[in-house]
């Protein structure tokens, strides 16, 4: 049974629809789909030869971007979102952790069940950004050590995305059932209301705390090379595809409140999307100037000023405390 604070459980005040509704919204229309386009997609990445997998790895990190705020649950099991993006790598484990598997050839790679156990910085998107695009590496070629190493990667993402659809499909079926005799996830539908809120307000803290801050660094000392994913130039993608998910995810908790507040965050996240097309810093390299520093920095204000409406605004209405996040544990 999950345990859940005593604060968070305030009285829920649900204006259009009651929990059970938004429960359902969310299940039918983002969690269900988006897990079974990640499975596809994941499927495709580890179907490509290693020497022509850009296309497919692009595919497969977009449709997990998509999904990569729900941190809790059959994520959380078995590290699977850490397996899937080891990031921020404080200490560079995860060139360290490839390059020890290269120089040795290390034959786990040829056995899926063992390339399961293996360290998560040597596994998942961030290593085969490593591996397919580090500037100063040859990219893998067919019959190579890094090429059976890459699709070993590949299969792993495959196989935790296949877990994945499949494990979300039965927590999604205990959230509809919150409240059912034997259901010991959900005792009522608020819980579930309340850990699909959570699991917002993480999407929009890693992309705040993470994703700009880290390469924004500081004015004196900026850090472009700790932007997510720098080497596959998807820094500034990322945070696109995180946002543009969480403007959809956002949407069924709008039920909560006043239309004029659901039409004042819904316009808040498309001025952000228009920000974050406009900004034409793949890799987020303009943190070292002050312009685009500038360009970047406003989109964390941006990004604060949405989670700012959450708390004064949609979090009372839903009985949630704004505190409360995926990455808090349960």
């Amino acid at each position: 049974m999950r345990f859940v604070a005593p604060a968070l459980l305030l009285p829920l005040a649900v204006a259009a629809q009651e929990p059970a509704d938004i429960v359902e919204k969310q299940v039918a229309e983002f969690i269900r789909p988006g897990f079974a386009a990640f499975n596809a997609a994941a499927d495709a990445l580890a179907a490509m030869p290693c020497n022509d997998m850009g296309t497919a790895y692009h595919d497969a990190f977009d449709a997990w971007m998509r999904m990569s705020h729900l941190r809790f649950g059959p994520t959380e099991d078995g590290d699977r979102g850490f397996a899937l993006a080891f990031w921020p790598d404080e200490r560079g484990a995860t060139p360290r952790t490839l390059a020890g598997l290269i120089a040795a050839e290390d034959p786990v790679v040829d056995d899926p069940t063992a390339f399961a156990e293996i360290s998560v910085a040597g596994r998942g998107f961030l290593a085969l950004d490593w591996l397919l695009f580090d500037p100063e590496r040859t990219p893998p070629a067919i019959g190579s050590y890094e090429c059976r190493l890459a699709q070993a990667i590949a299969e792993d993402i495959d196989r935790i995305a296949e877990e994945l659809d499949l494990a979300w499909r039965a927590e999604t079926s205990l959230m509809r059932g919150a409240g059912a005799e034997g259901n010991f996830d959900y005792l009522v539908p608020e819980e579930a209301v309340r850990a699909l809120y959570g699991a917002l307000i993480t999407g929009l803290e890693v992309t705040i705390d993470q994703r700009l801050a880290r390469p924004l660094g500081t004015f004196e000392r900026p850090r472009p090379r700790r932007a997510e994913a720098w080497r596959s130039e998807r820094s500034a993608r990322n945070v696109a595809l995180s946002v543009a998910a969480l403007s959809d995810y956002t949407d069924p908790f709008l039920t909560a409140v006043e239309s004029e507040v659901a039409e004042e965050l819904r316009d808040e996240f498309d001025r952000l999307k228009d920000r974050l097309e406009a900004l034409d810093d793949p890799a987020f390299a303009g943190v070292s100037t002050p312009q685009g520093r500038l360009r970047i920095e406003a989109i964390q204000s941006a990004l604060r000023e949405i989670r700012g409406t959450l708390a004064t605004q949609v979090a009372p209405r839903l009985g949630v405390s704004q505190s409360f996040n995926a990455l808090d544990g349960d």
